[in-house]
């Protein structure tokens, strides 16, 4: 009988000990703006579930991306003065190369350099180069504001251009990303492809993309359109200390917090399965939590700011997510149930056939007569 009962508790136990056995995930609590971390903490710990940190990630904006105006107004001065070869050379710069330009969305200086550039190049006696810098202009859809200041021959080159581009046929373009949903700008401008997968209808010649995405490195990809083509580009994941500032750069603008997006970016550049992304809006306290290893918003919560408020939204997160993705408690399981009722049994039967009274038989001897 003893034997029975252990081998029972032994087996259940075993059950037990393989349900508690896994480690808990690593969890991060990532406040924005001025929230108390132990607060936080407190709920988080209390509704368990991970092995709990906290950190408070401030909005920082990027630098601006500035036009290099004093290199501009430097190579007007150049034009003006007929010093050509000079203006040349100081094009030859990366500061002023269109094509940096428009990676970086400065289309109007781009046009501007350009425009400066080729009016130097014709006068200094290379009309190739201006024919291909305005062309340049004209591919790419520029403003000519910049015109005004190149002489009537510059200018009337530029109508010849625009003349003969505006009668050949646009081509199709379609870009996809891994992974989608990256950002796209084409000339320094979102509007012909705002997010991948996109088509649009460019024209002929060379075109500057750049994708972004948040979480990844951005890249930049040239290309020579004349046919209709179709690209797609691989964007690497960025490192950490990069993927903190995106972040810090995409609060100060004021975005939300719940988007899967941010989720995944805050679980990569802190290195955690379990996010817990809570931020003041509104005067509504606004928590999510994103499981990198289901790949989404698993839950969220959005509470008007009163004392207490920080550690109960913590907690109803954690909870709500705890009852989707923990396995069943053990003694909720009908095989829990089959094994006790099984281990019961067979303890019963086990003692009733030891415990069971012996029949007793009694021989009769008769004496021999």
């Amino acid at each position: 009988m003893k034997s029975a009962l252990v081998i029972s508790l032994l087996f259940l136990s075993g059950l037990a000990h393989a349900e508690q056995a896994h480690a808990l995930p690593l969890g991060r609590l990532v406040l924005v703006g001025q929230l108390a971390e132990d607060a936080a903490l407190r709920g988080a710990k209390e509704a368990g579930g991970a092995r709990w940190s906290a950190i408070t990630l401030k909005p920082r904006k990027e630098a601006a991306v500035v036009a290099p105006h004093a290199e501009l107004e430097r190579l007007r001065a150049l034009y003006l003065e007929a010093d050509f070869l000079g203006c040349l050379a100081r094009m030859q710069r990366s500061a002023l190369a269109p094509d940096d330009l428009l990676a970086r969305g400065l289309r109007n200086a781009a046009a501007k350099a350009a425009i400066l550039g080729a009016a130097c190049a014709h006068d200094a006696g290379d009309a190739d180069l201006a024919k291909r810098l305005l062309t340049r202009v004209f591919e790419a859809e520029l403003p000519t504001d910049a015109l005004k200041d190149a002489k009537p021959v510059v200018q009337k080159m530029m109508e010849g251009i625009q003349l003969v581009g505006q009668k050949a046929a646009r081509h199709g373009l379609v870009l996809k990303t891994l992974p989608k949903e990256a950002h796209v700008t084409i000339d320094g401008s979102p509007r012909p492809c705002p997010r991948s997968p996109c088509r649009s209808a460019l024209r002929s010649g060379r075109h500057v993309i750049v994708f972004s995405k948040l979480g990844y490195l951005s890249r930049r990809l040239i290309i020579d359109l004349d046919q209709d083509q179709q690209r797609k580009v691989s964007l690497d994941p960025a490192p950490a200390e990069k993927a903190l500032s995106q972040l810090s750069a995409y609060l100060a603008e004021g975005e939300a917090l719940d988007g899967v997006e941010v989720g995944a970016t805050a679980a990569d550049a802190f290195r955690a399965r379990v996010v817990v992304l809570v931020q003041s809006r509104r005067r509504r306290l606004a928590a999510s939590l994103y499981d990198r290893k289901l790949g989404r918003i698993v839950a969220r919560a959005g509470l008007s700011e009163e004392p207490g408020v920080l550690e109960k939204a913590v907690r109803m997160v954690i909870e709500e997510w705890r009852t989707k993705v923990e396995p069943t408690p053990l003694w909720k399981r009908p095989l829990f149930w089959g094994i006790t009722v099984g281990a019961a049994a067979a303890t019963a039967l086990t003692v009733f056939f030891i415990t069971r009274p012996t029949e007793k038989r009694y021989v009769l001897e008769v004496p021999a007569q």
